[in-house]
């Protein structure tokens, strides 16, 4: 589970900013869940609110760019190559200056500090801390000036590793590459407890469709509950997975040999799948392919399986622009689906940004609570601030808290210029 984020010198974000998923009050309505080696309670969402252009969206990159860097920085990051960060572009001195990104996280119930400081070459430090009985642990620490250091709990070829690690990855991805134990452990919480999800993303390519065939028929059942749930017409699902035709897969394999003499036959990737939507009128069943279909039904499809594999196994889900996948009332739905103690038994989180204030409402589905609701706005160097509504005096259930972000009294919400409206009115 996600404790606290935090990310200076990235995008929009020029300071240091976090964004916390703890609880600052009890809540025994939502599916709180306790992380006895933190001390804290744990939200299951939260949501980013601001205008357009504010920085939402960049919490969410800084936390998915953190995970590539994890998984890819070691195998897939060119040696010598720069690295791929987005300092800070409206001060040109930010360039000059460390990205830093860092995250407290509870892994197999145990709390963890990871984090990193980079430049456009290397990796300028990366640490590593456990708080068993909360009680600080260094794993590993790492500077310009030391190198990397270790603490006597981390056992292992720690030094092997460190000899294999070049200055622009990091430590801990190159830590899993070589399968060490106690570290890899945190590697797969990247790899497999974040699911980045944009909105653009392509059906053939997204995973619900590539995750279908790793399913069991509980989890085809529990896709296609979620199907009908959505009210898209929708009663099944057919994925057909397709071949290459053998002529064509010969041409492959010659390319393949043509290229490299020692690649034998080699690998012609299959087709992508092709997607059956299964409508029923009456006792009529009637297929429709991808192209036929709704950019609702479509949208709904690429969301609902992320969210069925965080909802099963655990893990955090990053929804960037909510409003561009759901209609409201489902998006309250959805979110309800983290906050509901009863669907929530895993300790599933959801972080998202979105425009859709109806979640603020006092009779919303999944209404968020003033510790789940985060502001973001730019200041008068375009710099984005972040602010937690707990930093205002809100009174749960009492205030309308929808009502009240509308008419600007948590600001986070954009100015509209009259005067150019005016304007535009006389020409």
């Amino acid at each position: 589970m996600l404790l606290r984020f935090r990310v200076a010198n990235f995008g929009a974000i020029r300071d240091e900013a976090e964004l916390s998923m703890v609880a600052v009050t009890d809540h025994a309505d939502i599916a709180v869940r306790a992380a006895a080696d933190a001390g804290v309670k744990v939200l299951p969402a939260v949501a980013i609110y601001g205008p357009n252009a504010s920085g939402k969206s960049t919490v969410l990159t800084a936390l998915e760019f953190m995970r590539s860097a994890v998984l890819d920085s070691h195998q897939d990051w060119r040696p010598g190559g720069t690295i791929g960060r987005r300092p800070f572009k409206l001060e040109p001195q930010a360039r000059q200056r460390p990205t830093t990104l860092a995250i407290n996280i509870i892994c197999d119930d145990v709390h963890y500090e990871y984090g990193f400081s980079v430049d456009d070459r290397q990796v300028l430090e990366e640490w590593l801390y456990s708080y068993p009985k909360k009680r600080a642990r260094v794993l590993f620490e790492r500077n310009q000036k030391d190198g990397i250091k270790f603490g006597p709990t981390l056992t292992g070829l720690r030094q092997n590793i460190a000899k294999l690690t070049r200055p622009n990855s990091l430590y801990l991805s190159a830590a899993a590459a070589n399968n060490h134990e106690q570290l890899s452990k945190i590697y797969e919480w990247f790899a497999y407890g974040v699911f980045p999800l944009r909105a653009g993303t392509q059906l053939l390519d997204s995973f619900t469709i590539r995750g279908w065939q790793q399913h069991d028929e509980r989890g085809h059942d529990a896709l296609r509950d979620l199907l009908r749930y959505a009210d898209t017409g929708v009663v099944d699902l057919e994925i057909e997975e397709r071949e290459l035709a053998d002529s064509v897969t010969e041409k492959v394999r010659e390319i393949f040999r043509g290229l490299d003499p020692d690649a034998g036959d080699g690998q012609a990737q299959s087709p992508p799948p092709r997607v059956s939507f299964v409508h029923r009128a009456g006792e009529e069943l009637t297929r429709l392919s991808a192209e036929e279909e709704s950019s609702g039904t479509l949208a709904w499809l690429m969301l609902i399986g992320p969210v069925l594999s965080v909802i099963r196994f655990g893990g955090i889900l990053l929804v960037d622009e909510l409003d561009a996948y759901l209609h409201p009332l489902l998006a309250a739905h959805l979110v309800n689906l983290f906050q509901d103690p009863v669907t929530n038994t895993s300790g599933a989180q959801l972080l998202f940004n979105t425009h859709n204030v109806s979640l603020l409402g006092p009779s919303a589905p999944g209404r968020l609570r003033r510790d789940q609701v985060w502001f973001t706005e730019k200041d008068d160097a375009g710099a984005t601030r972040i602010t937690p509504l707990s930093d205002y005096r809100v009174r749960d259930k009492v205030e309308n808290i929808e009502k009240r972000y509308l008419s600007g009294r948590y600001a986070a919400i954009p100015l509209i210029d009259d005067l150019i409206l005016e304007t535009l009115r006389s020409k």
